[in-house]
Formats: C-alpha cells, structure tokens, sequence
C-alpha cells in the first residue's frame, strides 16, 4: 500500500514523471487491476483538470483491457466531466459506446458534453466544439428517423418532405422556455413547459427543481438543433412573428395542462 500511495504522490506531483510510470507500469504486468485503480486514484487527487482527464482515459483503458466495460465507461464520463474540451476523452467514450452498440448512452454522453461546453462558450474553440457536437446529435437522429421509415441513409429519409420534425407549437414552446429560464418570476411557468418539450419531442427533458439551479445554457443546445432540422428539412417558420402573435395563447395552455398536436414519431429509447 506504501508504494502505491508513493506512486500516486509522485503522479499527482509530476504527471510526466517517467520514472513513476515505468515503475507503475511494470507493478501493473502482474496486476492489471491494481495498476487501473493507481491510475483511477492519481485522476482523483489530480490538481488540474486536463490532467485527471487524462488519467481517467488511461485508467479505463486498463479495464477495457479486462474487459470490465461498465467500469470504463464511468470513468470516460469523468475524463469528459474534468475536460469537456478534451476530444480524445469525448472520442474514446463515443468509441466505446458504438462498440457496446449503445445508441442512448451515446446520445446520453453527447449531451452532457454539450451542456458542459455550453457553460465555456465566451471560448470561441468551445463554441466550435459545442457546434461539433450538435452536428453529431443531427446526423445521429437522422440515422435513427433513417432507420424506423425503412430508409438505407438519412439523406434518402431526408428527400422524403418535411415530415413532422417540427411544428409551429414546440418552436414556440422551446423559445418561451428559453425566454422564460431567465426570467425569476415566470419559474412556474418553466417545468410545464419541459414536460410538453419531452413528451412531444421524445427527448430527456429535466424540470429545474427551483430558480436557482434552473438549467441555464440548455436553450441555445436545443434551438440549434431545430433550427438544423428546419434547414434540412426545407421547413421554414419566423419566429419573432410567430411569437408575437402565438407566444401568449402557448402559456396559457401549458399552465392549464393543455396539450398541443402531438408528434407523429417520438425519439425516445
């Protein structure tokens, strides 16, 4: 146990510590696991973000290794957590995720690096970044729409029309959220609002649970991606005039509980 600590130490200390990893490296031939939870206990106790990140990745590649996926992929979500602007931490869990097929928990993953990334975006590389993966987040649910209508490519369920990705109603209802977050006296108005998004649209949706912690930054996220399914679609809507004129009547039936036309298809695993 002394010389793990020691090794972790000088780990935390130097994380180019050559000798270190060698020394780590060749305890962890004889004991892959204890050599993962070295690793694991270095990210931890990291001072630097980008650092952890890095010894995450590293330490679930050794349970890849051992074949204890579930393992794996919790610390990848962690390198992502540490380092939101780390490609290679979003792309070996991304990787990972298509190994496992796991189409939900890749979506899950893109998501909440989105929302991380959203939290840096004055950083114009974030802002790329988060750009990035919203067009990831496109093709994925053209793929899966591809998939349900019996189509070989999303570019063929693409050239089907318009379809229903999107109404007048939930554009209007996203953009009053989006409104609506930011403005302290009109909370009550907001978890209505994500129980109507969720079910029309099929997509995770969580209601903030007071003003404090309501979910600042996850309007943009989702406006980008319908106004991307609007482009690529051929549907065009003005939304400062539909607002103007509808913006109103969508409250007032959102506090009464009343529903709006539902859509025909739900993305939800």
């Amino acid at each position: 146990q002394s010389l793990f600590d020691a090794l972790v130490r000088r780990l935390v200390e130097n994380p180019y510590d050559e000798d270190a990893l060698a020394w780590a490296h060749r305890e962890g031939s004889s004991d892959p696991g204890a050599y993962a939870g070295l690793l694991e206990q270095a990210a931890k106790e990291a001072h630097d973000r980008a650092h952890a990140c890095h010894w995450f990745i590293e330490a679930a590649n050794v349970y890849i290794v051992l074949d204890d996926f579930d393992r794996a992929r919790d610390l990848m979500e962690l390198a992502v957590v540490h380092d939101p602007m780390s490609d290679r931490a979003a792309n070996s869990l991304a990787e990972l995720h298509r190994h496992r097929s796991d189409i939900a928990g890749l979506i899950g993953s893109l998501e909440v690096r989105a929302r991380l990334l959203e939290s840096l975006t004055r950083n114009p590389e974030a802002g790329a970044k988060l750009d990035s993966v919203c067009e990831e987040l496109r093709k994925i649910w053209a793929e899966l729409r591809a998939k349900e209508q019996g189509e070989p490519t999303s570019e063929e369920a693409l050239r089907q029309g318009p379809g229903t990705l999107t109404t007048p109603d939930a554009v209007a209802a996203m953009r009053a959220y989006w409104r609506l977050q930011r403005i302290p006296h009109q909370f009550d108005a907001i978890a209505p609002l994500c129980r109507v998004v969720e079910r029309d649209w099929g997509w995770i949706f969580p209601a903030p649970t007071s003003p404090e912690v309501a979910p600042v930054g996850v309007g943009p996220l989702l406006i980008s991606r319908i106004d991307g399914s609007c482009q690529e679609m051929g549907t065009a809507y003005n939304e400062a005039e539909f607002l103007a004129k509808n913006e109103e009547e969508v409250l007032r039936r959102y506090r009464a509980g009343q529903g709006f036309t539902p859509w025909s298809r739900r993305r939800r695993f």
